[in-house]
């Protein structure tokens, strides 16, 4: 399913940022989602569950989906953004 525009358009202000607005240091998904959310509250949709998680019991923001990808393509893309090998932790230099 292709995203909405806001989504595309969150997911080209993170790549092109690589985060750069994120505290330096090892953190946590959700201090990286509060940080996303501060940094483009406009394009972050609470109201708008995430197409693979429909079913879900209590369903995720597609946002977040697409932040969480952003960061993959940062982690590839520069030295920035690395994953720690553990669930949710992410390095940012």
């Amino acid at each position: 399913m292709a995203r909405r525009p806001v989504e595309s358009q969150l997911y080209r202000e993170l790549v092109d940022a690589c985060f750069n607005f994120i505290e330096r240091g090892t953190r946590e998904i959700n201090e990286i989602y509060d940080a996303v959310k501060r940094q483009y509250p406009h394009l972050c949709d609470d109201d708008f569950s995430c197409v693979h998680q429909r079913n879900a019991v209590i369903p995720q923001s597609e946002w977040k989906h697409v932040a969480r990808g952003a960061m993959q393509r940062c982690k590839l893309k520069s030295d920035s953004v690395s994953f720690t090998g553990r669930r949710g932790l992410w390095i940012f230099t």
